[in-house]
Formats: structure tokens, sequence, C-alpha cells
């Protein structure tokens, strides 16, 4: 027999004492006498005491954290879950988690990750993980786990602490964050910045398969935008977006570059369908008008195609090709889709170093006048005359009026327009 018990001294105090007595008994099984010992156990009751106020105190303080937390042993088993973390896993009582392995609440397919943290924090090391987690009854949440061991008086890992929080907000502000600086808001569709990785990333992986860009420019949006105001170009612009998404859904990625201009990137391959064929499907499908406020609006389109040429292109050079290409599209009289070719190039450069020269020639001297008589046929008399501009270039010599009239035109702005005459 033990007795644990108190003797109250003379200044008031207690001390814990511990009796254990046993009976001595006599061959016919009579208690001949007793004996036992007394031990004073004060300090060791002290210590139990105060070790259990202290698990209390660390109960009080994990359970009133916001933080899941969650005491493990060494090997990973559940020692302890504070209110927070049964809640957030769907379980009403410690009864149904202590001594199952941490892993087995997690989703099956991240038991090998939760199985590796526990590995790293039982050699001493702490590890921070984000995983999500769905119980039976809600939907799934992100959550930042962080997993230390509790060191023992020895200094080595004797249990181990998961502190786990919700950031699933943050996580989706993070996401539409993220959103939001890859696509254009007013048509939800990938803007420059996403389209460019899009296509720098397709480039690297297309394995010498032809990649085509195609960039489309809307004819006459800045008309209808200037007249009939910004509300009715947005909604232009959205109804375009629409259109053309149906349209290309097959070929690869749309984007919106920013004002009316929109561009795909197509995986020929892929989509069996030639580069040009579908530029000229697209042009076709904006024919038809829009209908926005009961008005019927009309937007052409003009479409530039670049085609991968070898291996290893960069993004930029395919990209200026299209350019190039919309630029001839525009050139041509819009509404129409060209395929780049080197040629193209050449005929820019040599526009824009004839625009160079033109805007230098009057002071040079260069332009001159040539004046053609306009006669009445029924009484034979010079009526008037027509002044005619002509352009000798130094290195050139004459420059067709055919040739620098549209560029004198698109570069000086004059009272009226500019004739000639072949």
């Amino acid at each position: 027999m033990t007795v644990d018990y108190r003797i109250c001294q003379r200044d008031g105090s207690y001390r814990w004492f511990r009796a254990e007595g046993a009976p001595k008994r006599s061959p016919d099984g009579s208690i001949a006498r007793w004996y036992g010992t007394c031990e004073d156990i004060h300090e060791r009751m002290l210590a139990i005491e105060a070790l259990r106020q202290s698990e209390a105190f660390s109960r009080s303080v994990l359970e009133s954290s916001s933080d899941c937390i969650t005491v493990l042993d060494i090997a990973g088993n559940i020692q302890f879950m504070n209110h927070h973390a049964l809640r957030a896993a769907g379980i009403d009582t410690h009864a149904k988690v202590i001594g199952r392995h941490w892993s087995n609440l997690w989703p099956r397919e991240y038991a090998p990750h939760i199985a590796d943290a526990v590995l790293v924090a039982s050699q001493g090391c702490g590890c921070r993980f984000s995983l999500p987690y769905a119980p039976a009854d809600g939907p799934p949440r992100w959550w930042d786990v962080h997993l230390g061991p509790i060191r023992e008086a020895d200094g080595k890992p004797g249990r181990l602490l998961a502190a786990a929080r919700d950031v699933t907000e943050q996580k989706r502000a993070q996401e539409n964050i993220t959103h939001v600086a890859h696509h254009d808001f007013l048509t939800g569709l990938p803007n420059r910045m996403k389209f460019n990785e899009t296509l720098k990333e397709t480039l690297s992986r297309s394995d010498g398969a032809e990649v085509a860009v195609l960039v489309l420019d809307l004819d006459d949006f800045k008309e209808i935008n200037d007249t009939r105001g910004h509300a009715v170009g947005d909604a232009l612009l959205q109804q375009v977006a629409e259109r053309l998404t149906k349209v290309t859904e097959k070929a690869g990625p749309l984007a919106r570059l920013g004002g009316d201009e929109f561009a795909v990137i197509h995986a020929v391959s892929a989509s069996g369908v030639a580069p040009l064929e579908l530029a000229e499907s697209v042009v076709g499908t904006m024919k038809e008008p829009f209908e926005i406020g009961g008005d019927h609006l009309q937007a052409g389109v003009s479409v530039g195609v670049a085609v991968t040429r070898r291996s290893g292109q960069q993004v930029e050079e395919l990209f200026k090709e299209a350019d190039i290409a919309l630029y001839q599209a525009k050139a041509d009289g819009g509404s129409t889709a060209r395929l780049y070719e080197a040629a193209m190039q050449e005929a820019i450069h040599t526009r824009q170093a004839l625009k160079h020269d033109l805007l230098s020639a009057l002071e040079r001297g260069e332009l001159s006048l040539a004046y053609q008589p306009l006669m009445d046929l029924s009484s034979g008399r010079v009526r008037c005359f027509e002044a005619l501009l002509r352009w000798q270039h130094p290195v050139r010599g004459v420059v067709s009026p055919v040739e620098f009239i549209p560029l004198a035109e698109a570069t000086w702005t004059c009272p009226g327009k500019v004739e000639s005459s072949q």
C-alpha cells in the first residue's frame, strides 16, 4: 500500500510525504505485524506540479494561437492538436487523431511530401511548404506550414511542432495580381507581356516545327472611336475579341497587345491550317458588321503573318517580320492578309530612305514645278495651268511622283492636297 499525504508544519506550511506499508503474516495467514517506509517527496511533488502547470500553460498558449498547431512525436505521429487544427481538419475530438501519422490527414498525393518533411525536421532542421487541404465538409484551402523540432535538454529533437496558417485569401490575391499583370482588363485576353512570354516558351520547345505569329489591326477603329465615343470603341473591342477567340481557338493563344492591335500564336503542325489560310479566315469573319447599341458598325481587319524560318528564331525578330507584313497589308488597302517576304523589308527601307531625303529636298533645291496648260477645246484657248511637282534626286535621278507624292502627303501638313500628273 502506498499513500501520498501532506503534513502541516508549525509554521503553517505543508510538506509532502509518501508512506509505503506491507503486512507480515503468520503461517496461518493472519497479520502478525506491519512494516513500511516513509519518504519525503516534497521536492518531487513541487517539480511535478511545476511540470503540470508548465504543460497547462503550454497547452493554453497553443490553444490561444490563431494558427493550427500540431505536436508530433519524432516519428511524425500526432500527440496534440489545438482546436483550430481540429476544426480545420474537420475533426471533433482528439481521440480520433492521437497516435495517427500526420501524413494521414493530408490528401494521399501529398503523403510522400509530408513524410519527407517529417524526416527533415526529425534530423533537427526546420522546413516550410504550402499545400492545399480540403476537409470533407468544405472547399479546399491553402495552408502555409512550418515544421520544426522541439529540442530536449540535451539539444536533440524530442518532438516536432507543426504550425499551419490559412493563406487562401493571400494566394487568391496574389493570383489575381498575377492575372491582372498578364491580362487585358477590357477583353480579358492575355496582354503583350503574357503574349511575349508564351511566344518565347513556344519557340523554345518547338523543336524546329513551324510557328507563326499573326498580328492584327482594325482598319477603321480610330474613326469609330473618335466619332462614336470611347464607350462604343470599348464595346467594339470586346466584340472583336469574342469573334477572334472563336475563329482562332484551335490555332493557339490570342492576345490584345494594346489599342486595336491583337496577335495570335499559331502552332502550324498542331492545327494543320496554313498560317495565311488562318489569317484570311480572320479577315473574312470580321467582314460581318458589329451591332452596338442598335447600330451596325463595320470594322475590317488587316493581318500580318510571319513564320519561323529556322530553329532558335528570336521573339523580337518574328514580331518585327509580322509587323512588316501588317504594314504591307495596310498599304495594300486594308481588310487583307499578307505573309512576310524579305522584299517587304527592302521596300520599307527604300520608303524610309526616300522619306528622309524628301524632308530636305526643298532646302537642297531638288524640287521644281512643271506647268501643264489646260485647253478649252471649244475655243482652243489656254484656260489655266496645272502646276506639277517634280523631284530630281542627286543619286536616284528623277523620282516618279507616284513614289514621292504619297510620302509628301503623309509627311507634310498642307492647306490643299498635292496633286501630280504622270
